[in-house]
């Protein structure tokens, strides 16, 4: 995690995307956090695109205090979403992450064993650190 740079996690449901930052604490712990944006499945791909953009800057910025989980009830009510679990159910979910080298996109799938989502390595796709619009693309086609 030391060359991460900027991490954003997009939820994508059958009407919506659902768009947050994350924070880190001294640990290296992440955090899902605030800004966050709900966007329509239906909006223009260049303001989804800059959407991501605008939550990608914030990420990893705000250095939290360990065990505190900066804003997880405030995320979930802004969501709209009862859960954790409630929102996992329903939807696909990548992580974009932007590191020293490289961007990547790790896609997580929801398991009913685990009630949670799970990391799925097959399906990590990695970019040049200079082909951020073709990854946020390339995402938004295989969320």
């Amino acid at each position: 995690m030391s060359n991460l740079k900027h991490i954003v996690g997009i939820y994508k449901t059958k009407i919506e995307y659902k768009i947050h930052s994350f924070s880190i604490d001294r640990y290296g712990i992440l955090y899902s956090s605030l800004p966050a944006f709900r966007i329509e499945l239906d909006t223009s791909e260049d303001i989804i695109i800059d959407s991501i953009k605008q939550v990608l800057e914030s990420s990893c910025i705000n250095i939290v205090k360990n065990g505190d989980n900066v804003c997880g009830k405030e995320l979930l009510h802004f969501f709209g979403e009862k859960s954790w679990n409630a929102l996992y159910r329903k939807s696909s979910y990548c992580e974009l992450c932007v590191n020293t080298d490289y961007i990547s996109l790790d896609f997580h799938e929801y398991s009913s064993n685990e009630k949670s989502l799970i990391y799925n390595d097959e399906r990590t796709k990695k970019y040049d650190s200079k082909k951020l619009l073709e990854a946020i693309k390339e995402m938004l086609k295989l969320l």
